[in-house]
């Protein structure tokens, strides 16, 4: 019996049965996620589908794909740019960081990986037809390990070879450490940057020590004092589950946010996989709080915010309402059938899908330095691994990237696709429902309560079938499952 949009009744809540849910098969999704909920989920919502492990590294005519995908017509397009270099840490990468990245060693590295961004600019440009952008942010690494002259020249170097739209956002990011030269500030200002991220992770000075970061709380302060004299948007990041950390430190930290008026506030939980971060292994792992701490973390944070102002965006995103506050590149991102997201630089993602009537692609660029470097000097467009978009993976896209927000419009959806998505995946639902995740009316789905926190193992939920299919082809060497 299938669920449809018109079906009373039109609400459904925790308890409720869904008509036509086999319940069979929503008992055993609620008992196999049951298995995981000790594991916090960190940051790792899935921001794109498949995820990077199962990406193909069959060689494919790049330039040909770009340029075809990049007439698909939508209102908006991104641009990531992407230095890969980080200050050396003991433990290393900060104690709890996933990114691929390089240890800077020397001033003459910075040189030679910005000649290769041209170079490769000259190279990848040419195909892309639409080179007018809404929103510009420059991650990494470390943007900020930067001087001035070369953080102007950086920023300067790609709006050479697109534009952004009036109105359009520049993001730099960056630690509280690196942001404390006013000229800095002057040049990335100079450059057309109009909004700063700023790494923050802990306000404490013995549990930011922890990570090895020579990071102190008058640097934070010192960073947010040259970004509103230079009137820049801005967002501070804070990990709560971290090493050693209370429940009263992470209220401690938010409630200081608050005071500093902060316009947006990314609060996410500590990323905790086996073995792939210094905070993952012994002795750290034992100092990281409990499942139950963190759901506590979470649910604190986000009411303190929510009586104070803030509008809950995303899992970890909370804007200031009524403030200069929106952070166009992550919103516009959500919406894979009206954005495209763009990357240059070591370690990119490029992700055009396309459109149910025509299908794109999504590549990742090498994130070994040397790799990028000799494609390069091969006149390649540097390439990784990548996926031709079949409709299902474009519905997973879609899906994935909407429940960001922590809701998915139903009628959009079929408005989109031609069929609804709850029944698309009828079971599911229903064990969400019985989880206490999820609401559901004819309108739309919305996360609710533990459901934002899991959401991650939502996506992943609703992606499984469609991974398993893809584990068939051959694994993208140096991800882990």
């Amino acid at each position: 019996m299938a669920f449809n949009l018109q079906q009373a009744p039109s609400y459904y809540k925790s308890g409720d049965k869904l008509p036509g849910a086999d319940p069979a098969i929503a008992a055993f999704v609620k008992e196999n996620l049951k298995k995981v909920l000790h594991i916090p989920p960190g940051n790792k919502v899935l921001a794109n589908h498949p995820s990077f492990s199962l990406l193909r590294p069959d060689p494919v005519p790049l330039a040909k794909i770009l340029e075809e995908c990049t007439h698909i017509p939508k209102p908006h397009h991104i641009l990531y740019v992407s230095l890969p270099f980080c200050l050396p840490t003991q433990p290393e990468n900060c104690g709890f960081c996933l990114f691929p990245k390089v240890d800077l060693q020397n001033r003459s590295q910075i040189r030679t990986y910005l000649d290769y961004l041209q170079r490769e600019l000259e190279i990848v440009t040419p195909p892309i037809k639409i080179k007018e952008l809404d929103a510009i942010y420059f991650g990494g690494g470390t943007p900020n390990i930067l001087n001035p002259e070369e953080c102007k020249d950086y920023v300067s170097l790609v709006l050479k070879y697109f534009t952004l739209k009036k109105g359009g956002e520049i993001t730099f990011e960056g630690i509280p450490q690196l942001f404390t030269q006013e000229d800095k500030f002057q040049a990335l200002k100079e450059a057309g940057v109009t909004r700063i991220s700023i790494g923050v992770q802990q306000l404490h000075d013995h549990l930011i020590s922890l990570s090895g970061r020579k990071q102190k709380r008058e640097h934070i302060l010192k960073a947010l004092e040259h970004t509103h004299h230079h009137g820049l948007n801005h967002n501070l990041d804070l990990i709560y589950g971290w090493p050693q950390q209370t429940h009263d430190d992470a209220l401690s930290d938010i409630q200081t946010l608050i005071e500093w008026q902060v316009p947006h506030i990314t609060a996410y939980p500590l990323n905790i996989l086996k073995d792939l971060s210094a905070f993952s292994r012994p002795p750290l792992r034992e100092r990281i709080p409990d499942i139950h701490l963190f759901i506590k973390m979470y649910q604190t944070i986000r009411d303190k915010l929510s009586d104070h102002g803030y509008r809950q965006r995303t899992m970890s995103d909370f804007e200031k309402i009524n403030a200069d506050s929106d952070f166009k590149y992550e919103t516009l991102s959500h919406d894979p059938l009206n954005c495209d997201i763009y990357a240059i630089g070591f370690s990119g993602g490029f992700r055009i899908c396309g459109l149910p009537e025509k299908m794109g692609c999504g590549y990742l660029s090498p994130h070994i330095l040397k790799d990028y470097y000799d494609q390069i000097d091969e006149g390649r467009i540097p390439y990784r691994a990548g996926i031709l978009y079949a409709i299902e993976d474009l519905e997973l896209v879609y899906i994935c990237n909407q429940l960001q927000e922590n809701r998915l419009y139903r009628d959009l959806y079929q408005a989109h696709f031609g069929k609804d998505v709850v029944d698309q995946f009828l079971p599911l639902w229903q064990a969400f429902l019985d989880l206490g995740w999820v609401e559901i009316d004819n309108h739309e789905i919305r996360l609710i309560d533990q459901g934002v926190f899991y959401s991650a193992h939502i996506q992943r939920t609703l992606s499984y079938q469609r991974t398993q299919e893809l584990k068939t082809h051959q694994v993208l060497k140096g991800y882990k499952e």
